[in-house]
């Protein structure tokens, strides 16, 4: 018996040796990339094993790419296991293991790489997207009769947007930009012929430190930053061993294109610079407390001497802390902040030199859970805001801030399937300046309910939205020194609808604005408004779609009635090489004044537009093309005034627009 079993044992032993010494024979390895000293998106994978191993192999092997079996699309060629991806990798990191089937059962792991897919060998992610337009008018005829219009015989323009990013895995840069042509030089910003528009460059110095140049917002949960947009220099610098991120950054103070003062600090007269530090005590729940401290300073220097009494010089600083917090599963959200400022508003050095004032904000918002056990979950939230800026608060990174304002501001929102409402209630005092004593008390109000049933239909009434919007302000303004009111009162309602067919979809809307002024300067007025616009697809490439709008005002003061339609055309054809479109538009315009006669002026208006465009290559991503169009506009003035000036003016042109597209990566 004994004998029995030591014969079993040496058996078993003997088929673990021979896995053992077959799985070591095999050994083996994920050859390099043969083009190249990098693995591009596109690459063959090949695995090299031993001379004659495969031929001789009896078990099956089973190779996985980021843990899923491609086995099926893997091909033996020679001592090679060979994978082609059936689409290019996703760029980054990824794992290739590869193992084999004994006959007792056992899985046995062959090997186990990782290997990175790259654009370049710099970059993992690079991408380089260009796009111009040359645009070209030339008047071939035209008639102006009793009229001032002057239009140039011709004129060119263009644009140019360029954007590039390259990314490693913590590392990169990102860049746009737009270059701005016009002829005139009177219509671009430095009234140069050639411009620079807004730009911004991104980098990524490791995870942790990103820096930007160019047109940004720097911060948007400062009062003093809020809603700052401005062209300067910042760097967030996040510091993960106390859970913090760090800003710096410097910035013009007021709005700056063009190529003058790059990177718009270069003048130390218009420039404010500033720091913040968002710190996040508790590093299992981030969220749930957040402090931000805030600070700046700078000058703002203003050379136009027709401001009269309001800034022509102000410097100083600001500083704000706020805490930031989403308690209860995240549901409640919770934002209070102060501010200080100390700001020099004339540059005088007397009477507000240096005043001294504060600031408060309070924002929170609860947004209860879905019940997951509902079939149509019922979402909702409902927020309020408060602001309260002290009369002589200024900051040079938020101008829109108002001085002495107190603001409240009380919304929510309900959704539920198909049906979405959001409301809205507001209050505002504000006496615009503690120099000025006009006190200006705001009451604003609205509702917003909408209706969709989306379904496919053949029907033109398929998939309907209906919605309804209705706007209210009220103002009330004193002035005791002028012994002055300005009060008036605004309400607006409408109606809309929207429906899809599988051939297109058309919208309906009708509307009515009621303003009430109660100064008796006669300005009260009633403007309803009617629209219907839609589009039809012919085919795939072939579709057209027309519109009509209505526009009826009258002054219930005046006597004054003015009507507007403007009927609209347009069809449209494009294919890979060419593509047509044309428009015609028709608007036609009545003013009745019953104080100088049964009608005044009737004004008809008609534009007209086609166009053949041609891609001419298409290429290694190069997609230059051409668009020829003729354009006209005729318009005929009636008066019946006893001015007695009707004016017939028109005008042809031809269009010859170069466009020039590169994708490229």
């Amino acid at each position: 018996m004994f004998r029995y079993f030591y014969i079993i044992f040496c058996l078993i032993l003997a088929s673990f040796n021979c896995v053992a010494q077959n799985s070591n024979q095999l050994q083996p390895t994920l050859l390099s990339p043969e083009s190249s000293n990098y693995r591009k998106a596109t690459d063959v994978l090949r695995i090299q094993f031993p001379e004659g191993a495969l031929v001789n192999l009896n078990t099956q092997l089973a190779l996985e790419i980021d843990n899923i079996d491609v086995s099926s699309m893997v091909a033996i060629e020679g001592d090679q296991l060979v994978f082609t991806p059936p689409s290019p990798f996703v760029l980054g990191n990824h794992e290739l293991r590869l193992v084999e089937y004994a006959a007792n059962g056992d899985i046995i792991e062959l090997g186990f790489w990782s290997f990175e897919v790259r654009q370049s060998v710099a970059f993992r992610e690079q991408q380089l997207v260009i796009g111009a337009v040359l645009n070209n008018r030339y008047r071939t005829a035209d008639n102006y009769s009793n009229s001032d219009v002057d239009i140039q015989k011709y004129r060119s323009d263009g644009a140019a947007d360029i954007a590039y990013t390259a990314k490693n895995k913590n590392s990169g840069i990102d860049f746009n930009a737009n270059l701005l042509y016009d002829e005139d030089e009177d219509n671009t910003i430095r009234g140069e012929q050639v411009d620079l528009g807004q730009y911004l460059l991104g980098i990524d110095l490791g995870k942790n430190t990103h820096i930007d140049i160019g047109h940004h917002s720097v911060q948007h949960s400062s009062l003093i930053y809020s809603q700052f947009h401005r062209r300067g220099i910042s760097g967030n610098f996040k510091l993960p061993s106390v859970n913090s991120v760090l800003r710096v950054f410097s910035s013009r103070t007021g709005d700056l294109q063009g190529f003058t003062e790059g990177l718009g600090v270069e003048d130390s007269d218009n420039r404010v610079d500033g720091i913040a530090l968002d710190y996040q005590p508790f590093q299992s729940n981030p969220e749930s407390l957040t402090i931000i401290t805030s600070y700046l300073t700078g000058k703002r220097k203003d050379e136009d001497e027709t401001i009269g009494m309001f800034v022509e010089e102000s410097g100083g600083d600001a500083a704000s802390i706020a805490i930031d917090s989403k308690v209860l599963d995240k549901t409640l959200h919770i934002h209070v902040e102060a501010a200080q400022s100390r700001f020099d508003f004339d540059g005088s050095y007397d009477n507000f030199d240096k005043e001294s004032d504060a600031a408060f904000g309070f924002f929170t918002r609860y947004s209860p859970l879905p019940n997951s056990g509902s079939e149509t979950a019922l979402l909702w939230d409902i927020s309020l805001e408060k602001a309260i800026v002290s009369p002589n608060f200024y900051s040079l990174s938020n101008a829109y801030l108002a001085a002495d304002r107190d603001f409240t501001k009380l919304s929510s929102n309900i959704d539920k399937g198909n049906i979405y409402a959001q409301t809205f209630i507001s209050f505002e005092k504000d006496n615009l300046d503690n120099r000025f004593t006009s006190t200006n008390n705001t009451l604003s109000g609205g509702a917003f309910v909408s209706y969709a049933q989306t379904s496919i239909s053949n029907s033109w009434l398929g998939s309907p939205q209906y919605s309804v919007t209705y706007l209210y302000t009220k103002n009330d303004q004193d002035d005791p020194v002028g012994a002055s009111t300005n009060d008036n009162t605004n309400e607006l309602i409408e109606l809309g609808s929207q429906f899809s067919y599988d051939k297109g979809n058309w919208s309906l809307a009708v509307g009515e604005s009621k303003f009430n002024d109660d100064t008796g300067f006669n300005t009260d007025n009633i403007i309803n408004t009617y629209r219907i616009d839609g589009s039809y697809s012919i085919t795939n490439v072939n579709f057209i779609s027309a519109g009509i709008s209505a526009e009826n005002t009258k002054d219930t003061d005046l006597n004054l009635e003015a009507r507007r339609v403007i009927y609209s055309v347009s069809v449209n054809h494009s294919s890979p090489v060419y593509s047509t479109n044309a428009y015609l538009t028709l608007h036609f315009e009545e003013l009745d004044d019953e104080t100088l006669g049964p009608l005044s002026e009737i004004k008809n208006t008609f534009t007209v537009e086609a166009s053949i465009g041609k891609r001419l290559l298409e290429a290694k991503n190069l997609f230059p093309g051409i668009n020829l169009s003729l354009s006209g506009t005729y318009r005929e003035a009636e008066d019946k005034t006893l001015l007695n000036n009707d004016a017939t003016d028109y005008a042809v042109f031809l269009n010859l627009n170069f466009y020039w597209d590169v994708s490229k990566p």
